[in-house]
């Protein structure tokens, strides 16, 4: 399995509503999806499957990088900010080991999954950050994955 686990582009300190969920991306963060989306669109291996998080930030980057792609776009409430890595393993688990998939997601929550994958607690996620896995066995991700390359722009 080829995974890429992107996290939101740069957004907005505000939403107009106040709340978090509702925060939008700032111009750099679109222009980091947009960029992401030009990278993952030249692959052989680009992703065919898009899951994000429902919040607006990750909808925005997910649809900027889909621009590229034109792939199914699914929404999942286990990457919703500080929901368990558990819950992303889980979702992991539901692919095969021939699949292409993009999460869009957020921290720390994000940082935590591919630490775990990486083997490396130390791993950060930046905003507009794209992790790419090969994974030999979705369902037990955890200690089956290798990390073969990071995109982001600078």
């Amino acid at each position: 399995m080829h995974l890429y686990i992107i996290r939101h582009g740069k957004a907005q300190q505000e939403s107009p509503t106040g709340r978090d969920r509702e925060r939008g991306l700032a111009p750099r963060g679109e222009r980091q999806a947009e960029w992401l989306g030009e990278q993952l669109g030249g692959r052989d291996d680009a992703p065919t499957r898009i899951v994000s998080s429902p919040f607006v930030r990750a909808d925005q980057t997910a649809r900027l990088v889909n621009n590229s792609l034109a792939v199914e776009l699914a929404y999942d409430d286990r990457l919703i900010v500080d929901e368990p890595t558990s819950g992303v393993f889980e979702l992991i688990g539901e692919f095969n080991p021939g699949d292409r998939v993009a999460l869009v997601g957020h921290n720390p929550q994000l940082s935590r999954v591919c630490g775990m994958l990486a083997k490396d607690p130390t791993f950060q996620m930046k905003t507009g950050m794209c992790a790419v896995f090969e994974v030999t066995d979705p369902q037990h991700a955890h200690g089956n994955a290798r990390l073969v390359g990071v995109m982001r722009m600078d």
